[in-house]
């Protein structure tokens, strides 16, 4: 994964799991952004906490 790519996953991350949602997006809206732009595996591979991952593709599903 280059760098760029990490950048913006990394601030979707962030803007999904902030207090108070930037102007222009919400956390659901990054949330939406992060499913259907990256994958599980992809966002485990850079970090993410499980918690998160668990929100964007519960494995009980």
């Amino acid at each position: 994964m280059d760098d760029d790519r990490r950048r913006t996953l990394e601030a979707l991350i962030d803007i999904a799991n902030a207090d108070d949602p930037v102007p222009c997006y919400d956390g659901s809206m990054a949330e939406r952004l992060l499913r259907s732009q990256s994958s599980r595996e992809e966002l485990a591979e850079i970090g993410v906490d499980l918690a998160i991952l668990e929100r964007l593709w519960p494995t009980n599903e």
